[in-house]
């Protein structure tokens, strides 16, 4: 991964709340685009998370971008 795919994911209209996996098998979400910053040299990313926990990933580090399926509200038939 690199970081002009990270900012793709962020970059989507609407917004989709993405996860990103790294490399020693943790993950953090992306539940919103104002809980990730990105470093003007494009070298960390700083992610907040929903319990406000701040978190600082290297992009390099990134090995997979997971956007998962909204959940489908089943309708009676």
């Amino acid at each position: 991964m690199n970081i002009e795919q990270i900012l793709e994911a962020y970059r989507t209209s609407p917004f989709k709340p993405f996860i990103l996996h790294l490399a020693d098998g943790r993950h953090v979400a992306v539940n919103h685009p104002e809980f990730i910053m990105f470093s003007p040299e494009g070298d960390e990313l700083a992610i907040y998370e929903s319990d406000g926990r701040k978190r600082y990933v290297d992009p390099k580090l990134v090995t997979e971008i997971d956007v998962p399926r909204p959940h489908r509200k089943r309708t009676k038939s």
